[in-house]
């Protein structure tokens, strides 16, 4: 989900509380709410790519044990050896792939981080979420951690 569609959702869940009574913690749920879908994508797209290098990999140890103690020039060996090496080139662009979402995932913390004021707040209950005092029409909260740190064991 992206960030303005989420703070759009929660516009409209504000609206809908403010005829009953007023939602002094609405900007930390949108928060909350954005970091979960943020990181569940985060998880999903590693688990996928993972997956997907697991599959190369086991295709590739298929090829090298049929290509054990045969002669390697064969045209089927050949063949074979040639696509190995085809599979170690996807297998390497999708291990390029997980440093790239470690990338994306450290400038997303960058950008949180350098945009929330110093003089933050621990909002209690909301997960190792932290909060500024007022709210703002941008999330300002980052979570609880060093962003050196693993984001899949923190949330």
């Amino acid at each position: 989900m992206r960030m303005n569609r989420n703070l759009a959702q929660f516009r409209d869940i504000d609206r809908h509380r403010s005829s009953r009574s007023g939602s002094p913690q609405l900007q930390d749920e949108a928060c909350l709410h954005f970091w979960k879908e943020l990181v569940a994508n985060w998880e999903n797209r590693t688990e996928i790519v993972n997956y997907c290098v697991d599959v190369v990999e086991a295709t590739m140890e298929t090829k090298r044990q049929a290509l054990a103690g045969q002669d390697p020039k064969l045209d089927e060996n050949r063949r074979t050896a040639s696509s190995l090496y085809t599979d170690e080139v996807k297998r390497n662009q999708m291990r390029n792939e997980l440093t790239v979402e470690a990338i994306i995932r450290q400038r997303s913390l960058d950008g949180v981080d350098s945009s929330s004021p110093r003089s933050l707040t621990h909002a209690p209950g909301t997960g190792g979420i932290l909060r500024t005092p007022a709210a703002s029409i941008t999330c300002q909260c980052f979570l609880a951690y060093s962003p050196r740190q693993n984001i899949t064991t923190h949330l």
